[in-house]
């Protein structure tokens, strides 16, 4: 299982085109593990986004955004994650992240936490509305 909190990101190669992308299946067994009890969700409700490439030759880092109707608010979970990641493939790491203020779980530095919220705003605009 990933490691969630206060973990060291290294800095990334900001991509270009952020484009959404339906979910790995190790995305989605993650979530199911961590956030539905192992139930399935549908896979049109969860979506990707690359960051870029991370510090590591072969690391990428991704936006996972999801909306959960069993939360009291309307905000989507959404988190940064290097998986998959064949570069690391028993050391992926998800870090609970949001479009307001600095991101805690990460020691990035502002103008990089910047191009990340832009792939943060790609991947929630893209969650299909119910």
């Amino acid at each position: 299982m990933g490691q969630t909190g206060k973990t060291w990101v290294e800095p990334i190669t900001i991509a270009s085109d952020f484009t959404c992308q339906p979910p790995s299946s190790g995305v989605m067994d993650w979530i199911s593990q961590n956030y539905n009890g192992g139930r399935s969700y549908p896979p049109d409700g969860v979506v990707m986004v690359k960051v870029g490439q991370g510090t590591y030759s072969g690391e990428t880092w991704w936006i996972v955004a999801w909306q959960m109707e069993s939360r009291e608010d309307d905000s989507p979970l959404t988190y940064l994650t290097n998986m998959p990641d064949p570069a690391k493939p028993s050391g992926e790491t998800w870090v609970s992240v949001s479009t307001e203020g600095y991101w805690p779980g990460t020691y990035w530095d502002l103008d990089t936490i910047a191009q990340g919220k832009v792939a943060l705003a790609t991947a929630v605009s893209c969650i299909p509305v119910k």
